[in-house]
């Protein structure tokens, strides 16, 4: 339901606009995805950990 009233909301803006925005502005910047280092995995799985997720941690290779 909140998809269809997304969706409804953004078309009736755009029909509304006088000048359609350019795409790649319509559609938000595609960022690439951001590469961690080992140290910070580690620190985001210790604190998801402490956290009380339940997961194992464990050195491999």
């Amino acid at each position: 339901m909140r998809d269809a009233m997304y969706v409804a909301w953004h078309q009736a803006a755009f029909q509304r606009a006088k000048k359609m925005p350019a795409l790649s502005a319509a559609l938000g910047d595609k960022k690439a995805p951001q590469v961690r280092t080992n140290g910070q995995m580690l620190a985001m799985f210790k604190s998801m950990a402490k956290k009380g997720v339940p997961l194992t941690i464990r050195r491999v290779g």
